[in-house]
């Protein structure tokens, strides 16, 4: 399912597109390798809530939504 970056607005949700903040991200949701383009996050009482990433270059849809490990 794809979600458009239109419609993920809102105070919930930060646009990352630096490369240290999405590893970080990626590594405290348990991903072992990506390759995003930028990341989309819902954070609330300190955890994530929402991660969207996109594949690097398919601008503006966050195509996947990533999710941890249990």
């Amino acid at each position: 399912m794809n979600h458009y970056a239109r419609d993920l607005q809102g105070e919930q949700y930060q646009l990352l597109q630096d490369s240290q903040d999405m590893d970080a991200v990626i590594e405290h949701i348990g991903i072992k390798q990506h390759d995003c383009g930028f990341l989309i996050v819902n954070v609330g009482d300190g955890e994530y809530k929402e991660v969207y990433s996109s594949v690097r270059g398919a601008m503006p849809t966050a195509r996947y939504a990533l999710v941890p490990r249990v």
